[in-house]
């Protein structure tokens, strides 16, 4: 998995959570799998998937370009994609136009927020391994703004005990479907089948939706300025 709270993370116990775990793991205990959760940085994880058989890897968003190139497990979040900067700052953003004159633009390397980015023509993005780095170039001003999630930036400021008050979201740029995939390049197709068989039956005997509440519930209470988390269809959307 990579590290991008609150669907998967390392909690403050130095133990994998999150509401995309909690799927994995009931996946897991459907078909008795107990192999061990790993951690790596995003660009690597999908590199790693594109050229490994048998690698299950989560959360990413569902893009005409990995279409063909990864097995789709399950759909575990509606994410979407926003621009944070500080306060103090005083940003109005109202244009992607807009966004392309500031300074510089933090972004997680291999983000398919990023790409996107890439896709639009922007030369202003400074790229970091972790959504961590990057909110702390923001607040180092090193650049002007920050692309993620409302949730995950609420998690970060938690954890790092940062003023949610120097912060604020200035645009909403685009939203994706998120989901757990699976290498394709060599893969048996048994072992495809059995994950897609056991996600399908964990969501329709109400386990992802169930998980989906008792997540939306937490993150609800842990926000200062409660901000909107929805389900839809079963899935958090955030």
């Amino acid at each position: 998995m990579v590290n991008e709270p609150p669907a998967n993370y390392i909690n403050k116990q130095g133990i994998v959570d999150g509401f995309a775990t909690d799927i994995v793991q009931a996946i897991q205990l459907e078909i008795g799998d107990n192999t061990k959760i790993e951690v790596m940085p995003e660009a690597r994880a999908l590199f790693t998937a594109e050229r490994e058989p048998n690698i299950l890897i989560y959360s990413f968003s569902r893009t005409r370009e990995r279409e063909n190139k990864f097995h789709w497990i399950q759909k575990v979040q509606i994410k979407n994609w926003s621009v944070f900067s500080l306060t103090e700052n005083k940003l109005k953003i109202t244009s992607l136009n807009d966004l392309k004159q500031l300074k510089s633009i933090a972004v997680v390397r291999g983000d398919i927020r990023t790409n996107w980015l890439k896709k639009q023509d922007f030369e202003n993005l400074s790229l970091f391994t972790t959504a961590v780095q990057s909110l702390n170039s923001l607040y180092k001003k090193r650049v002007e703004a920050v692309v993620y999630e409302q949730q995950g930036i609420n998690y970060l400021m938690e954890t790092y005990n940062l003023n949610h008050l120097e912060i604020e979201k200035v645009y909403d740029i685009n939203q994706s479907d998120v989901y757990i995939m699976m290498s394709k390049n060599g893969t048996n197709k048994d072992i495809v089948n059995k994950w897609k068989n056991a996600a399908n039956n964990i969501y329709l005997n109400g386990i992802v939706e169930k998980i989906s509440r008792r997540w939306s519930i937490l993150l609800k209470s842990n926000s200062e300025d409660n901000y909107q988390v929805e389900i839809n269809d079963g899935i958090l959307m955030l």
